[in-house]
């Protein structure tokens, strides 16, 4: 489902603003220096922005974060990055944005801009989340306390050089909030935390060459936290051997080269597979786990434009992880409902009738769509093949070439929808049977169940005011 927002849709993060059960999105729009929230609906169709200026010292933003509640009312807030500039938005708990300032904190000057965020209790047992941010042309990452106020001062943990992605999760098995930073030639170091929001052991571990992106979950299936990567043509598998230790990366070689990643289970298996946004394609390409680390039967999910940024998660609540993208250029994002293991079945029924209009005589062929579930149906497109000289004349489906072509909407397990079209007496040759298919020709979700999917009716004119139809 395809929404508009504000000009330049970079970076998006996905959580319920409005406390409705329902996942909104928070947007960093470049061009006009905007922080927008757009409320989420189950069908996935996003509403128009609720915007707010960005810090001028915020030049320009790199990274949102849209998942913590940072000064403790109860509501999700956004942090954005940039320059030398952390800001958090403080939410209304309604999809919009308090009126007071956003809480700031001012970062060291740095030859480049910091670059992305992320957000963690790494002090046990407290209320406040912390804010880490990086830059490249260093080995720090940034530590920024968020108790709802101006920001205090960062401290830095060493990571290593020219780090480009960083993750944090507990990748140790004890229980503590870890950080794992990467740079481009898969050297990935790993600052095991201890609870008091200190790093007493710095670790080191390796991915393929040409890393672009980290994230940290278990892809081995073994209840610890792995170092996954995706770069140039490739997502790997670093395994957590637990006690900060870490077997040899696992590559699973892909087509694509890789702008942004979410994990998820998205085929409901239990285990966790990979979604991945292409810098060089208008795509994004969901790889399923192969349960032993590696990643394959990709699919591809088109965007028409690049993809700028992805996030996951359930906007339908059928509890399938769907996934949201931003186009920067197109200036909209997408959501991508899953429909993994989804199924419909659509029955279709075709009767023929003959109307005896005094002017006009004609045959009514009514199309009927039956949905035998077991999930609901969202579309379907049922295609009636005449044979020649027939031609559809009106009705409520579309002529076309020798056919006629019939839309139906959502439908319900165990309802049915039913439209008609006609064809004119006079076409017919006496005497001779003439036989309408109609099959279905496009349905979501899938229809595992061919046997229903066509039917057919044969019609014979044997004079003016006798016609057989079966």
């Amino acid at each position: 489902m395809e929404s508009s927002t504000g000009p330049g849709p970079r970076y998006v993060a996905a959580a319920d603003f409005n406390k409705d059960g329902v996942p909104d999105v928070a947007i960093a729009n470049i061009p006009n220096r905007t922080l927008a929230i757009q409320l989420g609906s189950t069908t996935g169709m996003l509403a128009t922005p609720r915007t707010v200026a960005l810090p001028t010292s915020l030049t320009p933003p790199v990274s949102v974060a849209g998942v913590s509640d940072f000064n403790g009312d109860g509501n999700p807030d956004v942090a954005v990055v940039g320059n030398n500039v952390v800001a958090a938005f403080y939410g209304d708990g309604a999809g919009g944005f308090l009126s007071t300032p956003p809480g700031l904190a001012q970062l060291p000057s740095e030859p480049a801009a910091f670059r992305g965020l992320a957000v963690a209790n790494l002090v046990e047992n407290t209320a406040s989340p912390e804010l880490l941010t990086f830059s490249p042309t260093n080995q720090f990452v940034f530590i920024v306390t968020a108790p709802g106020a101006p920001f205090p001062t960062e401290r830095p943990v060493l990571l290593s050089p020219n780090t480009l992605d960083i993750a944090v999760a507990d990748v140790t098995g004890d229980g503590h909030v870890d950080i794992v930073g990467v740079n481009a030639a898969g050297v990935m170091a790993i600052q095991a935390g201890d609870g008091t929001g200190k790093f007493p052991s710095l670790v080191n571990s390796t991915a393929p060459n040409f890393a672009a992106r980290l994230a940290l979950g278990d892809a081995t299936g073994d209840g610890l936290r792995d170092l996954i990567v995706a770069g140039n043509q490739y997502v790997s598998v670093t395994p957590s051997m637990g006690d900060n230790t870490y077997g040899s990366f696992i590559r699973s070689n892909t087509t694509v080269n890789a702008r942004d990643i979410a994990l998820a289970d998205f085929n409901l298996d239990g285990l966790l597979d990979v979604a991945v946004a292409s810098v060089t394609g208008p795509d994004v390409t969901v790889l399923i786990n192969q349960g032993d680390g590696t990643f394959a039967q990709p699919t591809v999910l088109s965007t028409n434009s690049p993809a700028s940024d992805i996030d996951v998660a359930d906007w339908n609540g059928d509890g399938r992880p769907d996934i949201v993208v931003t186009r920067e250029q197109a200036n909209t994002a997408v959501v991508f409902l899953n429909t993994t293991g989804v199924v419909a079945d659509v029955a279709v029924r075709l009767v023929a009738r003959p109307v005896f209009d005094l002017f006009n005589p004609y045959i009514r062929y009514d199309v009927s769509v039956t949905n035998n579930g077991p999930e609901p149906l969202d579309m379907a497109t049922v295609t009636a093949s005449l044979p020649a000289p027939l031609t559809a004349s009106s009705g409520q489906c579309t002529p076309g070439a020798r056919s006629a072509i019939c839309g139906f909407s959502a439908i319900a397990p165990g309802a049915t929808q039913s439209r008609s079209f006609t064809v004119r007496l006079i076409l017919f040759t006496f005497g001779l049977p003439y036989t309408v298919t109609a099959r279905r020709t496009a349905s979501t979700p899938t229809d595992l169940n061919p046997a229903n999917d066509r039917t057919s009716r044969s019609c014979i004119v044997l004079g003016p005011l006798l016609t057989s139809c079966n």
